[in-house]
């Protein structure tokens, strides 16, 4: 049962984002270095600046010494900044500034939302924007086509539909849901310093990828995968797959945001009935598959799917690996494609000048180290 349908406790409202809003600002996008910006220059966000985690104040780029910022808004503590332009699943993705950056701008696909603070705390509403019906809505009225960069305008945002309890509410559920980010955070850094020594283990034992001194057997990657007809393959275009035949329940669709290093996200899922899985079948994943970002910033990022169910790719910015066993551990390859030397190797192959992209003959012909094979 939708959570819009569900009676609402008293003094609880629907409401649209528009309506506990005092404005909207957006900054500009000036001619930039493909650097981020040292101390005490100034810079530019990038669209990755914003996303599901973190605000990312390294993700910039910075500007040239005669640049000047007068009336261009910069990021301030507690700000709440949504991406206007993105890909599907990231358009719209909203994040807190944890402090001041007053050198780094607001670029114009970057959108500083200011709240009404009588009516709305600002990190209530970051967590609103993360729920079902405000994605839902963002990513439907989201322009652009499959596999591009999509956007959405400020009209359509402040359209979004959230849940607006009392503000005394408010206040309670952002402070839970605060401190549950907090331990989120401790626990990435946790997992960020295991998958360091991980790293470490690795280039002790195999060497780097790239130079191999070693001198292990390399290979491409299809020559690892099995020999069935859709062992590498990306999702079905936006045309095989629509908006309206997502579903509350059944199948589990697997996005860009679903691909962590490493890790395998395994939440915000959308749904498809298992009669459109079946049509689209050359997209299924199963347990043990790679996934890998071919679009947008995480472009190259891999993972192991690690579960028991079977998923569906949702568009071309996804491609899996069905490895053969016999020739190479699945888990050996991931943790080869996500060492930084092997991204550096990976951005080498990218292309498209807005929207970065891997396109599948070149992840086929990616070589990697087949240890033993």
């Amino acid at each position: 049962m939708s959570i819009k349908s569900r009676t609402l406790p008293a003094g609880w409202k629907w409401s649209k984002l528009g309506e506990v809003l005092h404005s909207i600002e957006a900054g500009k996008s000036p001619k930039a270095q493909e650097r981020p910006a040292d101390a005490g220059e100034w810079g530019v966000l990038k669209v990755s600046s914003v996303t599901w985690g973190e605000f990312r104040c390294q993700e910039n780029k910075a500007l040239f010494p005669e640049f000047k910022a007068d009336g261009i808004p910069t990021v301030r503590t507690s700000d709440l900044l949504l991406s206007r332009a993105n890909t599907v699943e990231l358009v719209g993705a909203v994040a807190i500034a944890r402090e001041d950056y007053p050198n780094l701008i607001l670029s114009d696909k970057t959108l500083r939302l200011n709240p009404n603070l009588n009516l709305a705390n600002p990190l209530y509403l970051l967590h609103a924007l993360r729920t079902q019906e405000a994605r839902t809505h963002l990513e439907s009225h989201a322009t652009g086509t499959s596999g591009s960069m999509r956007n959405v305008s400020q009209e359509s945002i402040r359209n979004t539909p959230i849940l607006i309890p009392p503000l005394e509410e408010q206040n309670r559920i952002a402070a839970i849901l605060d401190r549950a980010d907090a331990i989120r955070r401790k626990r990435q850094e946790a997992i960020a310093l295991t998958q360091e020594l991980l790293r470490s283990a690795f280039l002790e034992m195999f060497g780097d990828p790239i130079i191999n001194p070693k001198s292990w057997n390399l290979m491409p990657i299809s020559d690892v995968a099995t020999k069935a007809r859709y062992a590498i393959v990306d999702g079905p275009f936006g045309a095989s797959l629509k908006q309206e035949e997502y579903v509350e329940e059944g199948i589990p669709v697997i996005r860009i945001n679903n691909i962590k290093p490493l890790t395998f996200h395994n939440k915000d899922f959308k749904f498809i009935t298992q009669q459109k899985f079946n049509e689209l079948k050359r997209s299924a994943v199963r347990k043990n598959d790679l996934l890998m970002a071919r679009v947008g910033h995480t472009v190259g990022k891999a993972c192991l799917f690690d579960q028991d169910y079977p998923a569906l790719l949702s568009t071309t910015g996804v491609a899996k690996i069905t490895c053969d066993s016999s020739t190479i551990c699945p888990e050996f390859l991931i943790h080869q494609l996500n060492l930084p030397q092997y991204q550096k190797y990976l951005a080498m192959h990218v292309g498209g000048a807005g929207q970065p992209y891997l396109n599948l003959t070149k992840i086929k012909a990616l070589q990697i180290i087949a240890a033993g094979a």
